[in-house]
């Protein structure tokens, strides 16, 4: 039990026997005193989030007594988040799920089975991923999956990296048997016969045992030897009964697992005769009681169901789906299995139900998001608005969908700020907004879509949309409004580099706020925040706040924010704000209050950010290779989420501190990325920084010339924008560089 956690994924082809392995390595560890626990996937895409966990955690509560409340929550679905509080939420619960696995496997040790991970819903692959970075003893978590395809990318090579990173960790290739080995499970047969299956089954167990079943009386495998184990499983269907077989096409659509009270009333029967019609595939074994069900039943391998799914139509298909989900609602849809209706209606949508399905998918949206589950809902959303849109163009539809739209804005700024959502999803909601009269919800989407913009630093689109906003809410009857306005405005003067009039601007919105109290929706909170980081960020750069006063009003701001993810955020905008200015100490007092915010930078964009600043603080520190891994990743995390804004200034940071500690090639390269992104994407607040950056490579290069002419171009610029705090940094780098002081 004291031993190190272990993370292991037994990978093959379709019927190879990986599902078996695992279960002949739970018997071994149940004998061995092991506590085991069994979760398995949904390859019909109807199970609910984090499915593969919740019979696990059950179990595990059950042995342990201790339910942590964000395990509780899970279980009974009754958190509720709300934005900005997810990835908090995640968090805790991801670290109670890890601290009771450790606790249980203090007592004795812990097996996890994993099965068929490549059909793990995102969240459910998420907190694989993070248990491979966050357990530290006392189990063993084993995965079973289908071979990839070469060049697959997504959640589960994600997952699988975070597993591969784990120190001690195996991804095992299940092959084919030996053919001594198929003789041997083949046990009774010619081993002429059985020579010639395994030859045939290229050493896969389940095709040689279904091979073998069709040898005659005599020993003799048919003339015609199926191609193919779905061949062999179609000459089985063959035999059953019309009625059996008919039944088995609604069993597929239902799932691996069979709920027979649920299949009797989808076809209309009673459970005793639903029985009737089902034993002979119980007898053919094309059906198997299910070990985590008393009397229940399961398709014996997936290949089963696969192979009776490809023999429906599309239409009949539907039809079978809305026989589901009529006969789910008609017992009553218990929590777990909101996300099933959803799933079954949404398949059923060709057949008329598309409004039903909409209704269906939002409120299993709901729940998803109750288990912080929020790449699941945000599918869940995307497509009841696909069913919104297409269900007409009446009022009330369209409030209907834009009801939908801005939860799925919602929930997408939980994890990725501002960059969440598809341009074009943005844009119908504000549009939507407009021509239903919803004036408030058309403001707030209209900053949303100002927001997205700026913080992906597309500065030139930004213009339009923050001078748009201006004009029609500079005036309006409420400050916070009003205030919100200048405040738009101002940021994309900022990012143009106009720093002087981004002070006045935020002078403005600033004034406004006086006296009023700070908004407690999270929208409206997230304006108010924003207000004063920028205004104290600018501030900063134009030179009219010290350095030790804009510490405080940080430090104030940090401590006044509740929740951790806008403490992440603003000790983000605070290292943002410092690190142009050499403030290397104050920026690594909020590096420390970021990681007790964000210990695992998570929350995608501030994390990202993080990691960089991590990264750029290793590299003052002198631990230069450690830094420029962190700063990597960070960038990638980041970006890979749309984030952009200040990628110029982050670079520029790496490229001084590297010139500094004698890596110019590295320190150039950081350079030219940094002129990169303000020459594309034009945000060009933090160009004074860049310039200095270059003059200290430059020097390093040998070209003190070059390097006198790029100092003096950077106060220059810092002159252009009024961002006079930067005289200072380029009369210090001018003196460290042993260069004349550019002149005022």
């Amino acid at each position: 039990a004291s031993g190190d956690a272990r993370f292991v994924v037994l990978e093959g082809d379709p019927g190879i026997g990986k599902t078996r392995l695992a279960d002949e390595l739970r018997l071994i560890a149940e004998e061995a005193g092991s506590l085991t626990l069994w979760g398995r996937s949904d390859e019909g895409g109807a199970a609910p989030a984090l499915w593969p966990w919740l019979s696990p955690l059950r179990a595990l509560t059950d042995h342990t007594g201790d339910v942590p409340e964000p395990i509780a929550a899970l279980l009974s679905g009754e958190a509720v988040i709300l934005p900005g509080q997810g990835p908090t939420v995640r968090f805790e619960l991801f670290e109670a799920i890890a601290a009771s696995m450790e606790q249980a496997g203090a007592e004795r040790p812990v097996v996890l089975l994993i099965d068929d991970l490549q059909w793990a819903d995102v969240t459910s692959l998420e907190l694989l991923g993070f248990l491979a970075g966050r357990l530290r003893s006392g189990v063993l978590v084993v995965a079973t999956m289908r071979r990839l395809e070469v060049g697959q990318h997504g959640a589960v090579t994600d997952a699988l990296a975070d597993l591969a990173r784990r120190r001690g960790s195996r991804r095992l290739l299940v092959r084919g048997l030996r053919a001594e080995a198929t003789t041997e499970i083949l046990d009774g047969l010619d081993p002429r016969v059985a020579a010639a299956i395994h030859e045939r089954a290229e050493g896969n167990p389940f095709y040689a045992i279904e091979l073998a079943r069709l040898v005659d009386e005599e020993g003799r495998l048919p003339d015609d030897v199926p191609g193919s184990v779905g061949d062999v499983v179609r000459r089985r269907l063959a035999g059953l009964p019309g009625p059996t077989a008919e039944l088995l096409g609604v069993a597929a659509v239902q799932g691996r697992e069979i709920d027979l009270g649920l299949l009797a009333a989808s076809v209309g029967t009673d459970l005793a005769s639903c029985l009737d019609v089902v034993e002979p595939a119980v007898v053919q074994r094309l059906l198997e009681d299910d070990p985590d069900r008393v009397g229940g039943l399961r398709f014996s391998h997936a290949l089963v169901r696969d192979v009776l799914l490809d023999g429906l139509t599309s239409l009949r298909r539907a039809r079978l789906h809305l026989a589901l989900a009529d006969a789910i609602v008609a017992r009553g849809a218990g929590r777990d299995e909101v996300e099933i209706l959803a799933e079954h209606l949404w398949q059923a949508a060709p057949v008329g139900v598309g409004r039903r399905a909409a209704d269906a998918l939002e409120a299993a949206a709901e729940v998803a998001v109750s288990r912080v589950a929020y790449t699941d809902a945000e599918d869940l959303l995307n497509r009841a608005v696909r069913l919104r849109q297409a269900l007409g163009a009446g009022a009330d539809e369209a409030r209907a969908e834009l009801a939908t739209l801005v939860r799925l804005l919602e929930i997408t700024q939980i994890t990725r700020y501002f960059q969440g959502a598809d341009h074009e999803v943005v844009q119908r909601a504000v549009d939507l907004a407009l021509e239903l009269g919803e004036q408030e919800v058309h403001r707030r989407l209209a900053w949303y879509q100002w927001a997205a913009g700026a913080t992906a630093a597309r500065v030139d689109e930004c213009g339009p949309l923050a001078a748009a906003y201006r004009t029609r809410f500079r005036d309006d009857e409420v400050a916070l409004v009003r205030s919100s306005a200048h405040e738009v405005y101002a940021v994309w003067c900022w990012g143009a580099g106009l720093i002087g009039e981004a002070v006045r601007e935020l002078d403005r919105a600033f004034d406004l706020l006086d006296g009023v109290a700070p908004p407690e929706d999270t929208f409206g909170s997230e304006q108010y925040v924003v207000t004063f980081t920028f205004w104290l960020y600018n501030h900063l750069l134009h030179g009219s706040l010290d350095v030790d006063e804009g510490k405080r009003l940080f430090q104030q701001l940090h401590d006044q924010v509740p929740d951790p993810v806008g403490r992440a955020s603003v000790c983000g905008f605070a290292m943002t704000s410092f690190a142009p200015l050499f403030e290397w100490e104050v920026v690594e007092h909020f590096e420390q209050l970021a990681l007790e915010a964000d210990p695992r930078s998570q929350y995608g964009f501030w994390g990202g950010q993080l990691m960089m600043h991590r990264g750029i603080l290793a590299v003052w520190k002198g631990r230069i290779d450690d830094g420029i891994e962190l700063f990597a990743d960070g960038r990638d995390r980041y970006m890979g989420i749309g984030g952009c804004s200040g990628m110029h200034s982050f670079e520029a940071s790496m490229a001084l501190l590297m010139a500094q500690q004698g890596r110019i090639e590295g320190a150039r390269t950081a350079a030219d990325a940094a002129r990169t992104f303000i020459d594309t994407r034009h945000e060009r607040w933090a160009e004074p920084l860049v310039c200095l950056a270059e003059a200290a490579v430059l020097h390093g290069e040998g070209d003190p010339t070059a390097a006198r002419a790029k100092l003096h171009e950077a106060r220059e610029v810092a002159a252009r924008q009024e961002a006079f705090a930067m005289f200072a940094r380029v009369d210090r780098l001018a003196r460290e560089l042993g260069l004349e002081t550019p002149s005022s």
